[in-house]
């Protein structure tokens, strides 16, 4: 198994991303790590297909901590109540802004990670890190950073999607305010496609307050999962609106298919849904087209298909095996969105005497209700999920992130994850040998 991790490669791979200039070193190693990711992670990271773009929106940004009890501090915001009378009047999320004496960071960022420990009983439950009402000038931090978006992206809806920020969340984008987001672990997204300045240089600031929580356990403080650059055509697949449901009768499965079809433009569309099943090994193994659609402008159009998969490998602890179901839209003869979804067939079944059967075998559910808190392990996987290969398999079947949504990455790593394996092996020594060299 490769050490490669989603981390190193995310960051090396953004400098395709941000259309940097990169020696032709990097760009072998950039190549070296794609080889070894997908080898081993086949399926896995990108949701996103051509033509849409899914770029990582870690790197480059800079940080600065506000104060929650004097706006002086807090780069003025609230000092008066006419913070949002205009539109684009938010200075610090503008060019001239000076920001040369922000601190460079890349993200994730949990900054409760860097303040000391304090005496103070009534954080036992959250790490004795001074966050709170009690501690306003710890609780507030601003992120910011500048990019650039190609003059030909104009008409392209554009989105900024953040799979976590804990907690309460401001965002401005060229001086305006875009919205704000007041949960701790869900993803959001914010489209500001009318807010960019194309074939120019662009502002984002997020302001994040974390002086309530969500939680009785360590939550941390700060954009502290990954966020990306959504880019597609305004004609596109609603976000986390596919998705493909399993029915497996004797040796056939029936897949129930659906998603919706969203045209943001100011026409009307004409278009078609299709699918296509894939194994593991990349073979398609089953097709599916929805009849043709007519999609109003500033419209959408909910979508449903059925097919069928023949002598499906069903999904195990010891074999995790996955299908993917690639779904695009096609209008005139172009595709104009398209995105993957992977997904396994299985059954499962309770019975109040004998258990839980998955595929017809009895399983015995041994594992883990685990707070977010552990380790800070929902803050660390972000980095390095393949430690939450190891974390996760310690009690072989089955692992519940209590209380608040776990992380994507969490999320995507569980479903392929093959109990007693090899690369689990792997992943435990490579926890080990960290914990010794501490």
């Amino acid at each position: 198994m490769s050490d490669v991790t989603r981390r190193e490669l995310l960051g090396t791979g953004l400098a395709f991303a941000a259309g940097s200039l990169i020696s032709n070193s990097a760009l072998a190693r950039v190549q070296q790590l794609m080889t070894a990711f997908e080898a081993t992670n086949a399926g896995g990271m990108f949701d996103a297909m051509a033509p849409r773009e899914q770029l990582l929106f870690d790197f480059g940004w800079k940080f600065f901590q506000g104060s929650d009890a004097d706006s002086l501090r807090d780069l003025g915001f609230g000092n008066d109540q006419g913070d949002f009378a205009k539109t684009g009047g938010f200075e610090f999320a503008t060019p001239k802004f000076d920001d040369t004496k922000w601190r460079s960071l890349n993200l994730p960022h949990d900054w409760a990670i860097e303040l000391p420990f304090v005496r103070d009983e009534t954080l036992q439950s959250h790490g004795y890190k001074p966050l709170g009402r009690k501690y306003p000038d710890n609780s507030a931090g601003w992120y910011r950073r500048s990019f650039e978006i190609p003059a030909a992206d104009f008409g392209r809806r554009i989105s900024i999607e953040f799979d976590g920020v804990f907690r309460s969340t401001l965002v401005f984008v060229n001086g305006c305010f875009v919205g704000r987001n007041d949960n701790g672990y869900a993803p959001f997204s914010f489209d500001v496609s009318d807010f960019l300045l194309y074939g120019e240089k662009n502002i984002i600031v997020v302001r994040v307050d974390a002086s309530f929580g969500d939680g009785w356990f360590y939550e941390g403080a700060g954009i502290y999962r990954h966020v990306w650059l959504t880019k597609t055509d305004a004609l596109h697949l609603g976000k986390w609106e596919s998705y493909v449901r399993t029915d497996v009768k004797h040796n056939d499965t029936t897949l129930s298919l659906g998603t919706v079809v969203q045209n943001q433009g100011n026409k009307v569309e004409h278009t078609q849904v299709s699918w296509r099943i894939l194994d593991a090994n990349g073979r398609t193994v089953a097709t599916a087209n929805s009849a043709p659609l007519t999609v109003a402008a500033n419209g959408a159009v909910t979508v449903t298909a059925v097919t069928k998969l023949s002598a499906p490998t069903l999904w195990s602890l010891e074999n995790p095996y996955l299908y993917t179901a690639i779904i695009s839209i096609e209008s005139a003869g172009k595709i104009r969105d398209a995105e993957r979804v992977n997904f396994g067939v299985r059954t499962i079944a309770f019975d109040a005497d004998k258990g839980f059967f998955l595929n017809g075998k009895s399983v015995k559910i041994k594992g883990n209700d685990a707070d977010a808190a552990v380790d800070n392990l929902s803050h660390a996987l972000e980095a390095d999920p393949r430690s939450f290969d190891a974390y996760m398999l310690l009690s072989s079947a089955y692992e519940k992130m209590a209380h608040v949504k776990e992380a994507i990455a969490a999320a995507d790593e569980a479903q392929r994850i093959r109990a007693g394996s090899p690369e689990v092996k792997a992943a435990l020594d490579r926890l080990n040998a960290r914990k010794d060299s501490k």
